[in-house]
Formats: structure tokens, C-alpha cells, sequence
């Protein structure tokens, strides 16, 4: 899981994971590339606002559009910086999430189901 505040290179973000998975291979912590095909997830977790001040996200480009009408219609969110080519390859799943995506589909569940949940 990563948590970006500012700008998104796609290019930092694969070498990155690479070399996460390297180091975790060499530590022994796990045993090679098949097994983060069949159990690493990766998780990006950005600030909608900051992206969009820098451009990297355009607002209304048609693209967006529809990606964001099939996410509401499939109930599936669209993975973002090309992240959904490393599934399958590298890593068994990958999704990346806005603040409040991540604070709704994560925080508040775990948060309910601890009983610690802010109303």
C-alpha cells in the first residue's frame, strides 16, 4: 500500500514495486515473482485535489467519464497510471483509490467492525 500526496510519475511508481519485490525475494520473505503473482495486491491511495491542480488527471475528458459511469454501473473501480498492467505479471491486483475512496471502502468498515467507528 502507498499513500501519495503530490505527483504521480507512472514510471517511479513500477520501479518501485520492482525493487520492493527484489528486496522481498532476496530477504526471503518471500519465495519468488510466482507467489506475488497469486498474493501481493498493491494499493495506491492519492489526493484527488493535488493530482488535478497538477493536470496529471483531467477532469473532463471523455475517458474519465466513462471510465467513472462504468465504475458506478459495475460497482468496480477504475485503476489508475497504467497500475492494471502489472496484474498478472508481477502482482495478483492492483487499485488505486482516492482519500475518500479508501477512507469509505476500507477505514470505515474496519472502523465499524472494531466498534471505533467516527461518526
Amino acid at each position: 500500500m502507498e499513500f501519495k500526496n503530490g505527483s504521480i510519475k507512472k514510471d517511479e511508481i513500477y520501479r518501485k514495486i520492482y525493487d520492493s519485490l527484489i528486496m522481498l525475494i532476496e530477504a526471503g520473505m518471500i519465495p519468488d515473482y510466482q507467489f506475488s503473482r497469486e498474493n501481493i495486491s498493491y494499493i495506491l491511495v492519492y489526493n484527488k485535489e493535488k493530482i488535478m491542480q497538477e493536470k496529471q488527471i483531467k477532469v473532463n475528458s471523455a475517458k474519465n467519464q466513462i471510465h467513472r459511469h462504468i465504475e458506478q454501473k459495475q460497482e468496480k473501480l477504475f485503476c489508475l497510471f497504467e497500475l492494471e498492467k502489472l496484474q498478472g505479471y508481477i502482482l495478483d491486483e492492483t487499485n488505486t483509490y482516492t482519500k475518500e475512496q479508501f477512507e469509505q471502502l476500507f477505514v470505515k468498515k474496519f472502523e465499524k467492525l472494531e466498534g471505533t467507528d467516527r461518526k
